[in-house]
């Protein structure tokens, strides 16, 4: 190590030590030790001014960088190590105090983000109590998502550290702040690292409405890498953990997630069982929650389709469409056009599809990887359902490229790689109306 960092370090007062201390002490991922300046105010105690003279001046003595493009500061590896050690000595409890007021600053900043992308959805995590009257950092979904994204190896690392020193109440609760980035983006590799702690944080105390909202994340997860019979038993979990809570509403939306992985394991008979006692559910609830039907009425309308009852489908697709246009959700309007896709692709209309698929991307253009990669797959379908064939090679390679970037076992790189027809997946054979099969 160069003799500069502990000549530096040597020349701080010793209050600037400690706050180099406490900075080094700070969670992120052991290549690329990131946070920002409020968060360094959090760990230090001291207003966002103050900490921003601090900054500067460490910066100064080169023992900071600036990182980025969204205002990080980063301390170099060599500096941290060096000044890590030399922070053996301060006390737990003052460490456990700084960590955790750094734990709960990044849990209020993510939570007021997640309310830009997901305006409408259903939120447990105590933080989302605690949120400050100043607008988020953000002014957009699409703003929310790319500081989020920026962010998120630095959110999960400090989950890590929370759980990791016995914060478990707060250590949980970022299944809840990050659950819109996740679903959207799908960033599986913090998805999973999000899932896996939460999953053991919530053993360590008895509430079971966090217990339901870590498995309904975990169960969608797995949803959507293909591990159905893990996102099941996950569903199944939260349900039951969501009666023991008396939540109606969260028993209703476990139900709706279990019921759609039953689509997906082509256990149609039984979706539909399941998603009508979802149905039944959300009109027993003392509050609606006209989002979570929406979201339910997709599902009936998908799994309907697939029966090869067209005309019950579209009233369940047209219910969630009237729904979701009140809510203000760009990206669940894009997934019900998807889904109205493959509907119609089951009932032979590729036609169809393509005006669905080009309205999903209006929709949200700025669609996640697995996203895009399954709405050209449809596309692929539906240009070879018009003969539309150089159109169709388009699409196949386009997608075919995206999912190099999908992880291996992933349910839209297996279409890709068996791209003739399979029972579950869409046919051009024609629909016959439900009323001509009942008689």
């Amino acid at each position: 190590m160069s003799d500069a960092i502990p000549a530096a370090y040597a020349a701080l007062s010793l209050d600037q030590r400690r706050f180099c201390q406490l900075l080094a002490l700070m969670p992120g991922t052991a290549c690329d030790h990131v946070f920002s300046p409020a968060a360094a105010a959090a760990a230090l105690q001291v207003d966002e001014e103050t900490a921003d003279a601090i900054l500067d001046l460490l910066c100064t003595a080169r023992l900071l960088d600036r990182h980025g493009d969204f205002g990080q500061w980063q301390m170099p590896v060599p500096v941290r190590t060096h000044v890590r050690a030399l922070a053996e000595g301060m006390a737990d409890d003052d460490r456990d105090a700084s960590l955790a007021r750094v734990v709960r600053h990044y849990l209020i900043w993510a939570a007021e983000l997640d309310t830009l992308i997901a305006p409408g959805r259903r939120r447990q995590a105590p933080v989302f109590g605690e949120l400050p009257e100043h607008p988020p950092a953000a002014s957009s979904c699409r703003e929310a998502l790319a500081l989020l994204r920026a962010w998120a190896p630095t959110l999960a690392a400090a989950q890590a550290a929370a759980a990791h020193r016995g914060m478990h109440h707060l250590a949980w609760q970022f299944t809840d702040v990050m659950w819109g980035y996740l679903t959207r983006q799908q960033d599986y590799p913090i998805w999973r690292q999000i899932c896996e702690v939460a999953l053991e944080s919530v053993q360590y105390f008895q509430d079971p409405g966090a217990h339901a909202r870590v498995h309904a994340l975990a169960g969608l997860l797995d949803q959507r890498c293909g591990n159905l019979g893990s996102a099941e038993d996950h569903h199944i979990q939260s349900g039951r953990r969501a009666r023991q809570a008396d939540d109606t509403l969260a028993q209703a939306a476990a139900a709706q997630r279990h019921g759609a992985t039953l689509l997906d394991q082509n256990k149609l008979d039984e979706a539909l069982q399941v998603l009508h006692g979802a149905l039944a559910l959300y009109r027993a609830a003392a509050l609606p929650h006209r989002r979570g039907e929406a979201l339910l009425h997709r599902h009936l309308g998908t799994a309907l389709a697939r029966l090869r009852q067209p005309a019950d489908a579209e009233k369940h697709f047209t219910d969630a469409e009237a729904i979701l246009a009140e809510c203000d959700e760009p990206y669940l309007l894009a997934c019900l056009a998807v889904d109205q896709a493959r509907a119609a692709l089951v009932c032979g209309q590729p036609r169809r599809a393509l005006e669905y698929l080009d309205q999903a991307l209006r929709l949200f253009p700025e669609a996640s990887v697995p996203d895009e990669a399954f709405r050209l797959y449809l596309s692929y379908r539906a240009y070879t359902g018009t003969g539309e064939h150089d159109a169709a090679d388009r699409a196949l390679s386009a997608t075919a490229a995206l999912a190099e970037r999908l992880p291996p076992g992933h349910p839209t790189a297996l279409l890709i790689q068996k791209p003739a027809q399979t029972s579950s997946e869409p046919s051009n054979r024609p629909c016959v109306p439900s009323a001509e099969r009942r008689s």
